[in-house]
């Protein structure tokens, strides 16, 4: 790993030396603004909004900065581009054990970060590896057998992807990147559960990357990326991308309006207003009998998947898009049935949700 990272990192510096940085400029925006509208330039492939949020987050606190880029790798990017992954874990470790800014690295990885093609498969198998989904509760017996069964279970190729990293996640227990598995075995350790893992992926470029992954801050969403990367067959093959349908938007203080989602002030607060005054939206949540208190959750996911993670070149391979399907079919859970009917409802009511959106962001500190 040490080899891979010291490569890689000369490279980066090399092209960083001949980039000497993209331009940029700092926005009128908090942390937590700039990181949201950071991780969704990327994903949209907007590089001039990335670098400017990028250099902007990069002034306030750069070890967020590195944070949210290695979260941002696993989770929207993925690991079909091994060479970039590398970049960005070697780029980050470097950056972080000199305690420099080095603006030209960061901005060459950001925007290679946002032209890349992207997967979110690892995001969603984690998804759906959480106690609320069938896979989990599938295999939450497995914390009462013995470890060896638990093992051999985890390491089944006939069980499906979720159930296979829920399962590594209770082997891993409380041991892995800070994060607590939904269930952990009392047996369970994380030379225990790398053990798992290295039975189920059998590409050492990939299980070197989840552990770099892990060390670097991405717990088991490393883990979750690495088991559900493409092989090298599919890579072979070639891997075509498309880009999803984005709602239009709208500049608020500069900023586009899709920064503002669920984990922003003003997004949050949007939501809370849009189940009583969008009135499309107030109809279906009233005719499924959603209670008030569960709105502002029901819809942010509902919003999440039909603007903030909205992808430019998504890879279109059969699983990811599966997966991609079930996650926006469960947007709503437990009232599965309202999902598709929220979601159109969204459309319908989009520039009411605009107006309420921009008053969330002009009444309070967005």
């Amino acid at each position: 790993m040490i080899d891979a990272f010291e490569f890689h990192l000369k490279t980066v510096r090399d092209d960083a030396a001949e980039l000497d940085g993209l331009p940029a400029r700092q926005l009128p925006i908090d942390r937590y603004v700039a990181a949201s509208l950071m991780q969704k330039a990327i994903r949209r492939g907007e590089v001039e909004w990335a670098t400017d949020s990028a250099f902007t987050l990069l002034q306030i606190d750069s070890r967020y900065l590195w944070r949210r880029l290695i979260i941002t790798l696993f989770e929207d990017v993925g690991l079909h581009d091994t060479r970039l992954a590398w970049r960005v874990l070697a780029s980050r470790q470097h950056c972080l054990r000199l305690g420099i800014v080095a603006w030209p690295t960061v901005s060459l990885i950001v925007r290679e970060m946002s032209v890349s093609p992207k997967s979110q498969t690892g995001n969603h198998v984690l998804q759906l590896a959480t106690a609320e989904a069938r896979e989990a509760r599938s295999v939450d017996f497995l914390i009462d057998r013995p470890l060896a069964e638990a093992t051999r279970w985890a390491t089944d190729v006939s069980r499906s992807i979720p159930e296979r990293v829920h399962a590594i996640w209770a082997i891993f227990g409380l041991r892995l990147g800070g994060i607590t598995s939904p269930n952990q075995h009392p047996e369970g350790s994380s030379a225990a559960g790398w053990a798992a893992f290295d039975r189920i992926v059998l590409d050492g470029e990939i299980r070197a990357l989840a552990r770099a992954g892990v060390q670097a801050g991405a717990s088991i969403l490393a883990v979750s990326a690495a088991l559900s990367a493409p092989n090298d067959s599919e890579i072979a093959s070639g891997q075509s991308s498309d880009s999803d349908p984005m709602p239009p938007y709208s500049l608020f203080g500069g900023v586009p309006s899709w920064a503002f989602d669920m984990y922003t002030r003003a997004g949050k607060r949007a939501l809370t207003l849009a189940s009583r005054r969008c009135a499309t939206i107030r109809a279906v949540l009233h005719q499924h009998n959603v209670p008030s208190a569960q709105h502002s959750r029901v819809l942010g996911s509902i919003h999440f998947e039909l603007e903030s993670a909205c992808l430019k070149d998504r890879i279109q391979r059969p699983q990811d898009l599966a997966f991609l399907s079930t996650i926006r079919a469960s947007a709503a859970a437990p009232w599965m049935d309202t999902s598709a009917e929220l979601d159109r409802a969204f459309l319908k009511d989009w520039g009411v949700f605009q107006s309420v959106r921009r008053w969330s962001y002009e009444e309070g500190d967005a």
